[in-house]
């Protein structure tokens, strides 16, 4: 791009933002929900780097070719050539026309590639990864060192679909996309599919085909499941009679029992053969986690989760000497006391896998290790209230949250999160219902070789869940009350901290576990300490309050060795995000004091 070009487009560029993005139908609020607009940007934030303006609607043809245009929008750092690109293509195309072996030439194919899902979200207003337009014969991927070249199965469901047409099951065409990428999702469709059968112990082929039918499924969990099926029906029936049966196929009773023995003679070998796990286990020893909640504020595709200012702003929490983020994925339920699919995030916008992932590897690339710690928000309300009124409706509603939970789990499998929180704040279901929760640890453990916590609720919940044990970190949002004093010395409110520190440290040594704090903050308002969790209620912006709460927690941490880690809440994925009484240490007295404290210790 010419220099006059970039001048006009840097003018542009706030237009085309506004014009460009998705606004997510949730958005994550605040502690106390609270919503608020943006303010301009504060004095004492820094202004963004201009650097960090391109034009994403820059494209260039790569290769133009017989069977492939290759286009590039607008980075072309994809870790290969364009002819070892279009080889790729070509090889993995083969593969698909080899197997079905039919005549019928595939159309030439337009291929999109793009170094950042911020990229192609900003075009096309979708993250993901891979995705295909059929009508127009194109394919959109992403290709950087994250997702390297056949990390998605989608351009072989274009090629599948030319040839074969759609058949009449979803599960078939799923599964023969990715029947081809051997290492699918980089540890391959077979192994995660392993891990998913041992964790749900299916008693029957009918039992496999209704747990892939119900709702709320992982769309990973889908897709391995729909590979190894197709894996299975090749090496029971062969290939002819399984393309033969393609186009018509479809799951019915007799079907699947004249499948049953075959099938339970793959379950039991897959059984017994070893599943891949990751680089990490749950015996992984960290340093002292000196860290933040990293939030996705700004709920745009430019500057939330997986975007440009979302790695800006972590280059920030790396000059703080912070070694630590919470990655935090939100879902919502719409009534607390009502089971249903609890979803995952997928809208350009919201915190879906692919934002969130982006700002994982961002925060590793700087030394950050990463907490990835799904949570649930309910208009009006909070997980903590989360209660069913029969055995079945809490049967059902576990199913739902393993379903949910289960995704991130594979989550972070894949991509090597350094430790998972399986839950937040959740008080009822954790104080009655601790032999699920057990179970769904248990189920966990299959899926996640690294190790995992929970996110207790302070008080209460904390102090008296029952399955500590069952996890490598005990983990607590810390919003205690520091003291019911609106005014109060310092020498005081360190006495008062230190009362709730022996309450910590006794849950700690009776379930002999490392505690985190996975929470912590406080607000910028006048005496913060009083009620940490609560809204402003009128209470005036004191940024001289918030840093004296900040200063003695962190002062008192230094003084006790039962704390392995703190998580303060909360730090904004875009440095001009302003809210003038809210949590974030931004720009303000205490973030100098944490930056202060952690480069020294903690």
């Amino acid at each position: 791009m010419t220099h006059s070009a970039a001048s006009i487009f840097l003018v542009l560029m706030p237009l085309l933002f506004i014009t460009t993005c998705v606004t997510p139908d949730v958005n994550t609020p605040d502690r106390d929900f609270d919503y608020q607009t943006p303010a301009p940007l504060s004095w004492a934030n820094p202004p963004m780097d201009s650097t960090q303006n391109y034009d994403f609607r820059t494209s260039d043809i790569l290769i133009d070719e017989a069977d492939f245009r290759l286009v590039a929008h607008p980075d072309r750092d994809f870790g290969k050539r364009p002819k070892e690109l279009l080889k790729d293509l070509r090889v993995q195309q083969n593969k698909v026309v080899n197997f079905v072996n039919i005549k019928t030439k595939i159309p030439k194919t337009e291929v999109h590639l793009y170094h950042r899902t911020e990229d192609k979200g900003l075009l096309t207003k979708n993250t993901h990864q891979s995705t295909i337009e059929f009508s127009e014969q194109k394919i959109h991927l992403v290709i950087n060192k994250i997702y390297p070249y056949s990390f998605s199965e989608k351009e072989n469901q274009l090629y599948i679909r030319n040839l074969l047409g759609a058949p009449t099951s979803e599960m078939l065409e799923r599964g023969l996309a990715v029947y081809f990428c051997e290492n699918w999702q980089r540890l391959g469709y077979l192994n995660i599919a392993k891990k998913i059968l041992r964790a749900e112990d299916f008693k029957s082929l009918n039992g496999f085909i209704k747990f892939y039918q119900s709702e709320g499924i992982s769309p990973i969990v889908k897709t391995a499941l729909a590979g190894y099926f197709i894996n299975f029906l090749i090496e029971t029936n062969g290939k002819e009679t399984f393309l033969a049966n393609y186009p018509a196929w479809q799951p019915d009773e007799k079907t699947l029992q004249l499948l049953e023995k075959s099938w339970k003679l793959k379950i039991v070998a897959d059984k017994n053969n070893r599943v891949e796990a990751n680089a990490k286990s749950s015996m992984t020893s960290f340093p002292y986690l000196k860290g933040f909640n990293f939030a996705h504020e700004g709920y745009q595709i430019f500057n939330g989760y997986g975007s440009r200012q979302a790695q800006q702003s972590l280059q920030r929490v790396a000059s703080l000497s912070a070694n630590a983020v919470a990655i935090i994925p939100y879902t919502f339920m719409r009534d607390p006391k009502i089971a249903a699919p609890i979803p995952i995030s997928q809208r350009a916008g919201q915190e879906n896998d692919e934002a969130s992932v982006r700002s994982h590897y961002d925060a590793q690339q700087l030394g950050i290790h990463t907490l990835l710690k799904p949570q649930i928000w309910l208009h009006g309300s909070w997980p903590g209230e989360i209660e069913m009124d029969t055995p079945e409706n809490w049967d059902t509603f576990f199913r739902y949250y393993t379903n949910w939970i289960t995704h991130y789990a594979l989550l972070a499998e894949i991509y090597q999160f350094d430790i998972l929180c399986i839950g937040v704040e959740m008080t009822e279901t954790a104080l009655q219902k601790p032999e699920e929760w057990r179970e769904l640890i248990r189920k966990i453990r299959t899926i996640y070789s690294g190790p995992i916590t929970y996110g207790s609720n302070w008080g209460k919940e904390f102090e008296e869940i029952t399955f500590w044990e069952d996890l490598d970190y005990i983990g607590v949002s810390c919003y205690y009350p520091l003291t019911k004093k609106e005014k109060i010395s310092e020498k005081d409110l360190k006495t008062s901290f230190y009362d709730i520190l022996k309450t910590l440290k006794k849950v700690q040594q009776k379930h002999q576990r490392p505690l985190l704090l996975t929470e912590i903050g406080f607000r910028n308002i006048n005496h913060p300490w009083t009620l940490p969790h609560a809204r402003p209620d009128g209470r005036a912006e004191n940024p001289a309050d918030q840093e004296i709460a900040y200063r003695i927690v962190l002062e008192s941490l230094q003084e006790v060795d039962f704390v392995s880690g703190v998580f303060w809440w909360k730090y904004p994925a875009n440095l001009d995000y302003v809210n003038q009484n809210a949590f974030t240490p931004l720009g303000l007295p205490a973030e100098a004091t944490i930056e202060r404290f952690f480069r020294v210790g903690r």
